[in-house]
């Protein structure tokens, strides 16, 4: 394409004519240049493991772009990633004086796994710190070891010297479904349905978590199937301290098993007291102990990375396996089920001990969790307030995507669409859809010919029937000049508003639109759609929470446990801890003081609400406490 070329695309793409200096007319050729050729050099370090065949790359279809900024937006810039690490990240921004880079170097890229398995105090002085980033990792293909045929073993560089021609061996990647399986110490299982909507139609399939995941010991010894897989457990036992110690353990239950005795875990035990599982579980997708999540903590500190009162995340430490280059985790339905429980079960206990230690019902700590019923009637609290400052809200929009339709990334999905295999990408497709909606809606909202002025909106994520993210938002704005018959419409039933048709062409989803002053009706609708989220949300049990049973705290973590049954997309998106409410304005709850259960602090005496006030003052405002 010449340059001629590439500058008239894009005046086409934007809508207007830019004049560029002859001494910059290289740089400005070379970032549009970038832009289009970028991400589908990144896609091509794409790679998968033994449980998915990754489809292959169209590049034409990788490369498709869009008409306008927006398009553009979604199909191009939405995603950016790190050209040394390969993290993706859904952030991108929109920009109408320039190309934004595709390309975000990390502020410091994830360590070294194999650095990350050594004590700190081993560590050369100027790698001696910590930070947020060096608790995890971000898996790339050139950390798992490659086999070597000739010696019947795996290599890696950093673990001694490889012979010639190390990169053409095969990986352990490369290993097959039975010889991966073959290397797995523990078995989970969870009930599953799959969902396509109400009516099947074109709906991408999803899973739905029915029941909590349940774990089990193999009744033989391992044993891999084929030379080359055996070679794989071999340095899996050598070099990876974790699955060592569950082979170890898997061997000692084998010796002393009793007749009759089952291999389950128990489920307390499972979820609470097995920190590691997901790498005897998933040992091809684990080559070091340091790629572990659910052990971060008891790792990193034994290894002295990691303080006493840090807190590494399994939320944080697996959404950057599920945004790497390594497909296998963001398509793992099980692996993803293991960790959200384990996640989960970890979060409830530690809410129903807070709440013991601050002599506080727990709902009051489950404040700002979305899992809970308290903080969607906190919502609709919210709504009330900003009304009786603002009045009404003067427009209620929703907007439900239709995933075989809506403008997907072209380098990170186009194959999978092209394979009719957008099942396996529900997870990513999730957050995208989720990232452009809020920040396109931001974009629309602060232009000039819909809206000369936008006090407050407010965004509710939900997800309809079959799992597939949609948004509801209400506003208080000021429209441009023109009539509210711009605005309001339906797509499917009709009118269809200019304003309608924006929507439509933009996400090729459903709209619908609703204008005016006179919107009881509607206000009235989307506070039932807090109470009903409520409804469906989780809720403490004053009786449980205030037994005196030594297992009380386990019994309501569990019945909360089961009471869940998310899909892929909402199962997903509480990796990423993203907010299920969109404020454009700051609220928060505070506790009236009550005229009983005083203490003395200090030679003080405070009420304990009052300490609970101040412990929300601090945490959400800033401010110290009483």
């Amino acid at each position: 394409m010449s340059a001629n070329d590439l500058l008239i695309a894009f005046n086409d793409a934007y809508g207007l004519c830019f004049a560029v200096p002859k001494d910059r007319l290289h740089h400005f050729l070379k970032s549009i240049r970038q832009d289009i050729t970028l991400w589908v050099e990144e896609a091509r370090n794409c790679r998968s493991g033994p449980l998915l065949n990754l489809p292959p790359l169209d590049e034409a279809a990788a490369k498709a772009g869009g008409d306008t900024i927006r398009q553009q937006f979604l199909r191009q810039w939405s995603i950016t990633f790190c050209p040394r690490c390969g993290l993706r990240r859904f952030n991108g921004h929109i920009k109408t004086d320039a190309i934004p880079s595709v390309s975000e170097l990390c502020r410091g890229c994830d360590l070294d796994p194999y650095d990350m398995i050594k004590p700190l105090s081993d560590a050369p002085a100027d790698k001696k710190y910590r930070k947020n980033l060096a608790y995890y990792i971000t898996p790339r293909e050139e950390h798992w070891p490659r086999y070597d045929a000739a010696a019947d073993k795996f290599i890696h560089p950093s673990l001694g010297d490889v012979p010639e021609g190390y990169l053409s061996m095969p990986s352990m990647l490369d290993l097959t479904k039975d010889e991966a399986k073959s290397l797995s110490i523990v078995k989970i299982y969870v009930d599953s349905s799959v969902h396509q909507g109400k009516a099947g139609g074109s709906g991408t399939p999803n899973y739905r978590k029915n029941s909590c995941v349940r774990g089990e010991f193999p009744k033989e010894a391992i044993s891999p199937c084929t030379p080359r897989a055996k070679a794989a457990f071999r340095w899996l036992c050598e070099n990876n301290t974790t699955y060592d110690f569950w082979h170890k353990r898997h061997e000692r239950w084998l010796s002393t098993r009793q007749p009759g005795e089952s291999p389950s875990f128990r489920t307390t035990d499972l979820l609470l007291n097995n920190p590691g599982i997901e790498v005897a579980f998933r040992p091809w997708l684990y080559p070091l102990a340091s790629y572990g999540d659910s052990d971060i903590k008891p790792r990193l500190q034994a290894l002295d990375r990691c303080a006493g009162n840090a807190l590494p995340s399994i939320k944080d430490s697996f959404l950057r396996k599920m945004c790497c280059r390594i497909r296998d985790y963001s398509a793992d339905f099980l692996l993803q089920c293991l960790l959200y429980d384990i996640q989960s079960a970890k979060a409830f206990m530690a809410i129903l001990y807070r709440a013991e230690e601050l002599k506080c019902p727990p709902e009051n700590v489950a404040i700002g969790n979305s899992s809970f019923d308290v903080f969607w009637h906190n919502q609709s609290r919210y709504l009330a307030d900003r009304c009786r400052v603002l009045g009404l809200p003067n427009i209620f929009l929703t907007i439900a995507p239709l995933e075989w339709k809506f403008p997907l990334h072209s380098p990170l999905f186009a194959r999978f669409k092209k394979a009719k295999r957008l099942a396996d990408v529900q997870g990513h497709m999730t957050f995208h859809f989720y990232h452009c909606l809020v920040a396109l809606l931001a974009d629309i909202f602060h232009d000039v010919e819909w809206f000369t002025e936008v006090h407050d909106y407010t965004i509710r994520i939900e997800f309809q029937s079959r799992g597939t993210l949609h948004i509801h938002l209400c506003g208080w704005v000021k429209f441009a000049p023109g009539g509210l018959h711009r605005y309001e419409g339906n797509s499917l039933k009709g009118p269809k508003s200019a304003f309608v048709n924006l929507l439509e062409e933009l996400f090729q989803s459903s709209i619908d639109v609703q204008c005016g002053d006179d919107l009881g009706e509607a206000v009235l609708n989307y506070v039932t759609g807090y109470n009903a989220k409520a409804s469906d949300s989780l809720s403490w049990k004053s009786k449980e929470w205030a037994s005196d049973l030594n297992n009380s705290k386990w019994l309501q973590c569990y019945r909360l446990l089961c009471k869940r049954a998310p899909l892929v997309p909402e199962l997903v998106l509480d990796f990423s801890s993203k907010p299920m409410m969109i404020h454009t304005f700051s609220a928060a709850p505070l506790y009236a003081p009550l005229p009983h259960y005083v203490l003395q602090v200090d030679g003080v005496w405070l009420r304990l609400p009052h300490i609970w006030f101040g412990y929300l003052m601090e945490s959400w405002c800033g401010y110290p406490q009483p």
